[in-house]
């Protein structure tokens, strides 16, 4: 992801969101403008954090979203989920050292 257009995309949601709020009062455009918000506010987290997701393994991220998903799709399993995701991370193959090498 480029972070520049993260950033962006974060500011013109938040200010979108913003601006939906004030200048209308109708419940379906609340309901806009809350999304909107919640999204820039998510985005502009990604921003934030951005530096530090691309150092971390990419079994992290993925089960970060499938995580999200399942939580997202299926609220009651999702502690089901993370059992599942923290067994897969212990059992993973690991690579072996040889630490004796003369």
């Amino acid at each position: 992801m480029h972070r520049p257009t993260v950033g962006i995309l974060a500011l013109g949601l938040l200010a979108l969101g913003a601006l939906l709020s004030f200048l209308t009062s109708g419940a379906e455009s609340q309901a806009w403008a809350a999304g909107l918000l919640r999204v820039g506010i998510a985005a502009a987290a990604l921003w934030l954090a951005l530096p530090e997701l691309k150092r971390l393994p990419r079994w992290i991220l993925i089960s970060a979203a499938v995580l999200l998903l399942v939580l997202a799709r299926w609220p009651r399993q999702f502690f089901v989920a993370v059992i599942v995701v923290v067994a897969f991370a212990l059992l993973r193959p690991r690579v072996k050292t040889n630490r004796r090498d003369p």
